[in-house]
């Protein structure tokens, strides 16, 4: 499994917004690509999110990435102020037996 963490700084004042269209519009276009394995998103401040998109394998991620990042620009570029990724190899992983949604 392959994953990319993303830390995402976002204009004062815009972090609700920016969640809002991550959440309606990016997000549904990532989880829909082939290889998507799971994905979590952390709010770390007001403005600023850590995400973290695992994959099956580097390929699956690194063609999403590609392919999806005039998405990105389109309904999320107006609102950055930073994006700061990181990727590797998953080397350890732990999960509970269901699925939680926090926040619906």
């Amino acid at each position: 499994m392959y994953a990319i963490a993303t830390r995402w700084t976002f204009k004062a004042g815009s972090g609700e917004e920016a969640l809002g269209i991550n959440k309606d519009e990016v997000m549904p276009a990532v989880e829909s690509q082939p290889g998507h394995v799971h994905t979590v998103i952390v709010r770390t401040g007001p403005d600023t999110f850590l995400s973290c998109v695992c994959w099956e394998t580097e390929d699956d991620a690194k063609r999403t990435v590609a392919d999806l990042s005039p998405l990105l620009i389109r309904h999320l570029g107006h609102l950055v102020r930073g994006v700061e990724p990181v990727s590797g190899n998953v080397v350890y992983q732990a999960c509970a037996s269901r699925a939680i949604r926090p926040g619906g």
